[in-house]
């Protein structure tokens, strides 16, 4: 059904538009040019037998503009979307959806770096936080914890101070151990994001 409603809005959108620039010998647009639709949007970019294909900037009017690859008529590859309020997302496209790993900037300047899934986006901050900075702080907690049981136990049962040990150890391997953190820090990390 999708492609269905894409092939007739594609139909609805090339009629009445104008075109400027190079064609192929069958009179396909192909090559660099630009094309006003009917709505007031545009594109301007590389074109192969009639297909948006290429590096191209598509802006809807009154609306975002995105910049960045096309392949086969739909956005694919690496490309940046414009809002009119300022938002910028950098991302992965994939069959004209987000799909990958990107960086959302609101208009303020403030970066969040996401993973995108056909157009569903995944903050990394909305996900299990990078505990390493805590590491230190719990350290002490526990330490100064088992000292103090320590001192007022140690005579009388050591397994208490063994109980506790083996609770700071579960703690510490629940968050260095996780495949969820492995994953965030080896899949997306954000020196990786372009």
């Amino acid at each position: 059904m999708d492609k269905l409603k894409q092939a007739l809005m594609k139909k609805l959108r090339d009629a009445g538009s104008t075109y400027e620039g190079q064609a192929n010998d069958l009179g396909q647009r192909h090559g660099r040019g630009r094309c006003t639709y009917i709505d007031g949007s545009f594109y301007d970019g590389e074109w192969a037998d009639g297909k948006r294909n290429g590096y191209g900037e598509y802006t809807i009017r009154n609306g975002p503009t995105y910049k960045g690859g096309w392949q086969n008529d739909v956005k694919h590859g690496q490309g940046e979307l414009y809002m009119p309020d300022g938002r910028i997302i950098m991302a992965e496209w994939q069959n004209d959806k987000m799909h990958g790993k990107g960086v959302y900037t609101e208009s303020d300047g403030k970066r969040v770096y996401a993973i995108y899934y056909n157009d569903i986006e995944i903050k990394m901050s909305d996900q299990n936080p990078n505990n390493y900075d805590k590491f230190h702080n719990n350290l002490f907690w526990v330490l100064a914890t088992l000292g103090f049981l320590w001192a007022k136990y140690a005579f009388r049962n050591n397994w208490i101070l063994i109980g506790f040990f083996i609770c700071y150890c579960v703690q510490f391997g629940e968050i260095y151990g996780t495949k969820t953190y492995k994953y965030l820090n080896n899949i997306l990390s954000p020196s990786d994001v372009k």
